[in-house]
């Protein structure tokens, strides 16, 4: 069993933290309090139950989380980017991907001052 549920806007973006303890408590228990509302599959496979939560929208594609995650450890979840493929030829990035994408990002905003 599937289940979308569009999150957008319960934190209003772009969050900027103080950097306390309190913001990121704030972000933890958010999160722990959705993910705690999800209802139980009743097995493994098809009756497993799925989340995918739509976290941001933006104009090259939405940014969504999956769960559970491939290891299935509790509150685990993967982040895919729709609209995009990575080397690997998935849409959910590892940190080298991240990496690369803003290296890549900053060569060209570097390139377009000199321009």
């Amino acid at each position: 069993m599937e289940r979308i549920l569009n999150i957008v806007g319960m934190v209003r973006l772009p969050w900027k933290p103080s950097g306390s303890v309190k913001d990121r408590n704030f972000l933890r228990k958010l999160v722990l309090t959705i993910f705690s509302e999800e209802e139980p599959g009743t097995g493994g496979g098809k009756k497993a139950s799925r989340y995918k939560y739509v976290a941001e929208e933006t104009p090259v594609g939405r940014v969504v989380l999956v769960r559970p995650a491939h290891l299935k450890k509790g509150f685990d979840f993967v982040i895919h980017l729709e609209g995009w493929e990575f080397e690997s030829g998935k849409s959910n990035p590892k940190h080298e991907d991240i990496a690369a994408e803003l290296k890549k990002k900053l060569n060209k905003l570097k390139k377009e001052e000199l321009i």
